[in-house]
């Protein structure tokens, strides 16, 4: 019985979810095989945007050695075969937000974080300025949740989140407050944000996720 397309991605699927130590590794090892197989053309094994950003995903449960540029890696292998003619790999704002999600696992020395950093924040400005975009509330969510991980300084940190909050809101995608209670933890700063909310600030919110505001101001 000859695998097809979805057959490899549910496996791809199983492994992502899988909480054993590993798990990614046999992600990633089945995504190289299927990507030998297509080359020698067995079609049936071509992975397509689903399979990449399944991979990415596992990656981005697991705290491992250099995955920012491994995460990094897949996209721009994803965006590369787009730009070649592959149009069924275009990368939409959930593939950069798992990327990001992925670049703010990341963990060991300082310098690793503040690299892992810089590419989550160029993993933002692609949907922010290209036509895979545009963003979401999601995407900020996941990039303010990595600079929270990833910089543990704290002038450093509410300077980067002052930014990201002031172009969510310019946006319009600031949803239940979450943004804003991840940027702001324990910065006095950034708590005159909460009480400036402006219904403009939720425009591209659903109805389900937007906060109770009053007045605009």
């Amino acid at each position: 019985l000859q695998p097809d397309i979805i057959s490899y991605n549910i496996v791809l699927t199983a492994f992502a979810k899988d909480r054993e130590t590993g798990s990614y590794e046999r992600a990633e090892a089945l995504l190289e095989r299927m990507e030998r197989l297509s080359e020698s053309g067995k079609t049936y094994a071509r992975p397509n945007k689903v399979s990449f950003t399944t991979v990415i995903d596992s990656l981005s449960r697991w705290e491992i050695k250099g995955q920012a540029l491994k995460a990094y890696a897949l996209v721009t292998k994803m965006i590369k075969k787009y730009e070649t003619g592959d149009r069924s790999m275009k990368p939409d704002v959930f593939v950069f937000s798992v990327l990001m999600k992925a670049c703010g696992r990341t963990g060991g020395p300082r310098k690793d974080k503040h690299n892992a950093l810089s590419m989550a924040f160029d993993a933002m400005k692609v949907p922010e300025t290209t036509e895979f975009g545009p963003p979401n509330y999601i995407a900020f969510l996941t990039v303010t949740r990595a600079v929270n991980r990833l910089s543990s300084h704290e002038p450093e940190r509410t300077k980067i989140m002052a930014s990201v909050v002031e172009r969510c809101a310019e946006g319009g995608y600031v949803s239940k407050l979450r943004i804003v209670a991840e940027a702001v933890q324990e910065s006095r700063e950034l708590e005159s944000v909460i009480k400036q909310l402006h219904p403009n600030w939720i425009r591209n919110v659903p109805s389900r996720d937007r906060p109770s505001i009053g007045k605009a101001t």
